[in-house]
């Protein structure tokens, strides 16, 4: 029992040591895990930002595309009325009905070729307010924003992106230094756990061991002084 119990006192003396280390390099765990509560807090409040920006950015490029797409059907119907109408300006079409008007009186011309030429004349006649018309949307057209403020709306978010980002990058630094440190701290600590655990399946081992050897002694000696006591009992009862 006592080589075992110096055992054990061994054992203990040396988890002792081991726990002391433990210790030292677990020190200032609330002030490491308060340090990096803040910074996750700060990147998390750096990503809502982002995210929110990139919210507006994809609502911003969507209006862009609209405006672009509104731009192009414009100039699509704009062009369409021109090719309807095959004249450009109002003194086109008066030229030409004079033109018209001329051949009918001095040129010789059946019946069917007259109505043709008068056909004509009422369709320029009729196209002759739409050149107007035309000129203006034209205008319009020209002169139509179709985007640029949107554009800058996007360059003022890129910037605040930028930004944002670039915050969020020194944050993420900060915390990386902060993981690191403790690492360094700790060091070996996992290993020096694990030791002290094994040692104390150790120590556990030997007071059980301990216990059972005494556990034993201790049924023996009671068996002994219950010997003794039938062996004092028979004297008595022979004297």
């Amino acid at each position: 029992l006592a080589k075992i119990q110096e055992v054990i006192d061994g054992f203990q003396k040396e988890q002792q040591t081991l726990a002391e280390k433990i210790r030292e390099r677990s020190g200032g765990k609330e002030e490491f895990f308060a340090q990096k509560a803040e910074l996750r807090a700060q990147l998390d409040e750096f990503s809502a930002k982002i995210d929110a920006l990139m919210e507006r950015k994809g609502d911003v490029n969507k209006a862009i595309g609209d405006k672009r797409q509104e731009g192009i059907d414009m100039k699509q119907q704009l062009n369409k009325m021109k090719k309807s109408i095959g004249y450009t300006s109002e003194q086109e079409i008066d030229e030409r009905i004079a033109t018209i008007e001329s051949k009918i009186m001095t040129d010789t011309m059946s019946l069917k070729q007259e109505k043709e030429l008068l056909k004509e004349i009422a369709e320029l006649k009729k196209n002759r307010p739409k050149v107007s018309q035309v000129n203006k949307m034209e205008e319009s057209v020209a002169n139509r924003d179709f985007g640029a403020n949107f554009k800058e709306q996007i360059g003022n978010i890129n910037e605040e992106l930028a930004l944002y980002r670039d915050g969020k990058r020194k944050v993420q630094e900060k915390l990386s230094a902060l993981m690191e440190s403790r690492k360094e701290q700790m060091g070996d600590l996992p290993t020096i756990i694990e030791k002290r655990d094994g040692i104390g399946k150790k120590i556990a081992e030997k007071v059980a061991e301990r216990n059972a050897l005494r556990d034993d002694f201790r049924a023996k000696e009671r068996e002994f002084n219950q010997y003794l006591a039938e062996q004092r009992k028979a004297r008595q009862e022979k004297a």
